[in-house]
């Protein structure tokens, strides 16, 4: 629950500089992807172990897709995941 409480704040900073750079008011974003909202702001945490061996590939890993959310959050300890 910390680490979901740190990526929403983190969230917020970029969320303003958005609305900021197209002459909104600084919390036109933030304010609807507050955590307490109804429906909920939703935070997707998915995680990408590293590969200890060559994948099975009859075995499906996350492939690949669109992230459909307003922001995208990537921590990478390695290079690998196509951004």
């Amino acid at each position: 629950e910390n680490f979901r409480s740190r990526c929403n704040l983190l969230s917020k900073s970029p969320l303003r500089a958005f609305a900021t750079s197209m002459n909104l008011e600084p919390d036109f974003f933030s304010t609807d992807h507050a955590p307490d909202l109804a429906p909920s702001n939703v935070l997707r945490l998915i995680k990408y172990p590293a590969l200890t061996s060559t994948p099975d590939m009859t075995f499906p890993r996350l492939g690949e897709h669109t992230d459909w959310g307003a922001l995208t959050l990537l921590f990478a300890k390695t290079a690998g995941l196509e951004v």
